[in-house]
């Protein structure tokens, strides 16, 4: 096995990612539809700020519900 790559080899580009005023109806909706594990937040630079997962969204859709 060739361990000699950087992960930059191997990582996704083409992120979803979420502004932290994002509706969580939105984000639910991304993360399901685009079957992703969970998505960066960033500010309106850019910077990461958070992220949210399947789980939150589970999490919110089962606090929704109620």
């Amino acid at each position: 096995m060739n361990i000699h790559y950087s992960i930059q080899d191997f990582m996704a580009k083409d992120l979803i990612t979420f502004k932290p005023d994002t509706l969580i109806g939105t984000a639910i909706e991304s993360i399901l539809n685009h079957k992703i594990s969970g998505a960066p937040m960033v500010d309106e630079n850019g910077k990461l700020v958070g992220q949210i997962s399947r789980k939150d969204v589970l999490k919110a859709i089962e606090k929704l519900s109620k």
